[in-house]
């Protein structure tokens, strides 16, 4: 299974903490019970790159797990053919570009677990349930 993850913020490298946060520990311990040959995280900018190296390494220290994860700038695989060979994807983006991204990503056929909230507004919250139907 590849997975992306858009964002490599607190919630996934658990920037502005001392430690990683939920979305790379959950990935690592759930790839003792499945196979999962990468983990890209893909945000906006080439410094956090360091920073997802870090803590992934971190992650597969503590775990004794051996999670690959790579780090790409968004504008460097953001087109449909290039997600495509992604199976499934977290996004992990401020609120007000919820909608936005996970809009996209569902487009291209991708299972999209997104963090709360949803989406900023309720009928965004709906668009995206019927795209996803």
């Amino acid at each position: 299974m590849n997975i992306l993850v858009v964002g490599a913020g607190m919630y996934v490298t658990g920037r502005a903490t001392q430690n990683p946060d939920t979305v790379l520990s959950a990935l690592a311990e759930l790839s003792r019970s499945i196979e999962i040959n990468k983990v890209t995280i893909c945000a906006t900018k080439e410094e956090n790159n360091q920073v997802v190296k870090r803590c992934s390494e971190e992650v597969n220290q503590i775990l004794k797990t051996n999670l690959f994860v790579e780090y790409k700038l968004i504008s460097e695989i953001w087109k449909f053919e290039d997600l495509n060979q992604y199976d499934c994807a977290i996004v992990c983006v401020p609120d007000h570009i919820h909608y936005e991204i996970s809009h996209f990503l569902l487009e291209c056929k991708l299972h999209v677990q997104i963090v709360k909230p949803l989406a900023p507004t309720l009928n965004e919250a709906k668009k995206l349930f019927r795209l996803q139907q």
